[in-house]
């Protein structure tokens, strides 16, 4: 009795060694596979990050007069994708609501309403190659902004503008939709040759006019204060809305 009792304990500690043994040895088999898991899953990421931002923004927009496009010069580190992204506040107090919609009114009388025309009139005698994304290029400028193409894009940039001074007291999303889809639509343009950078070019000359407009005002430096955070909002929607094209073109791909 005492031999079969030594016997079946020898047995007991045999099996609780084996088994022990192929426990450590799936708990190790386990813990690999996560880590493999875990790199593809970080090499996935890692890929997909670069195929979305890296091979567009290889290298930095620089900076304009008085703007930056931060948000594309830091897409390659930015943690979420476009769609949810959310644009600067645009906070204006009572009084500052009240200058940028008198300052808006006194551009769009001095340029006869047709402020939009003046920004693109600027932006060529700037750069003057620009034209060639409108397919303009071999047209003077006068005659390139009253072409049914470019006449219709002036209008457009005017109309948002529009639209945003009505709403500047309570900037809501829609506001901001807007914006974003036609930074959205640039996109497109990249074919032809179009920049992001290029927005700094309109953000520079929009707020020249505003200065010029305002350089008599006693209440100048607040307007253009206010002015200035209102294009920094602009862009930054605009470059929330070309990433997007950007993210919707390399899932495409």
């Amino acid at each position: 009795l005492n031999k079969l009792n030594q016997s079946v304990g020898q047995w007991m500690l045999k099996m609780n060694l084996i088994l022990s043994m192929e426990k450590n040895q799936h708990e190790k088999k386990m813990h690999t596979e996560k880590k493999k898991k875990e790199k593809e899953k970080e090499k996935s990421t890692t890929r997909h990050k670069s195929t979305t931002m890296g091979a567009h923004f290889s290298r930095n927009v620089p900076a304009g007069k008085y703007f930056e496009l931060s948000r594309l010069n830091n897409a390659e580190n930015e943690c979420c994708s476009a769609d949810e992204q959310k644009p600067i506040s645009l906070v204006l107090n009572p009084k500052e609501v009240i200058l940028t919609r008198n300052v808006w009114a006194a551009l769009k009388e001095k340029h006869q309403h047709l402020v939009g025309m003046e920004i693109f009139r600027q932006i060529f005698n700037r750069r003057p190659d620009l034209k060639s994304l409108f397919g303009v290029s071999a047209l003077d400028t006068e005659m390139a902004l009253n072409s049914t193409r470019l006449h219709r894009h002036t209008m457009i940039f005017q109309d948002v503008i529009d639209i945003l001074m009505v709403n500047i007291s309570n900037v809501d999303v829609n506001i901001a939709d807007s914006l974003i889809d036609l930074g959205a639509q640039h996109w497109v343009l990249t074919k032809r040759g179009f920049d992001p950078a290029y927005w700094l070019i309109f953000g520079d000359v929009l707020f020249d006019l505003v200065e010029n407009v305002t350089r008599k005002l006693p209440s100048r430096k607040r307007s253009t204060n206010a002015w200035r955070k209102t294009i920094a909002f602009m862009l930054d929607c605009m470059q929330i809305g070309y990433l997007k094209g950007v993210q919707c073109y390399a899932v495409e791909q």
